[in-house]
């Protein structure tokens, strides 16, 4: 059972770490920062990071603006 609960915990911290970037990404984004710079530290092709990420900053964008 102690590895079930170190897969779960595992997961919640990939989960976690997800959302800590995305909202970095966000940030850098809102800050201007291109994404081919944005692509170059993840290591994908500007066009990966874009399709991965935009529409979670674009979703980000509309629940914050449904929230304010």
């Amino acid at each position: 059972m102690k590895l079930l609960e170190r897969i779960s915990q595992a997961q919640l911290q990939r989960d976690e770490l997800d959302t800590e970037l995305a909202l970095l990404i966000d940030h850098a984004v809102n800050l201007g920062i291109g994404w081919p710079d944005i692509a170059r530290r993840l290591g994908v092709s500007r066009q990966a990071a874009r399709q991965h990420y935009q529409r979670r900053h674009c979703d980000g964008a509309s629940h914050q603006d449904r929230v304010a």
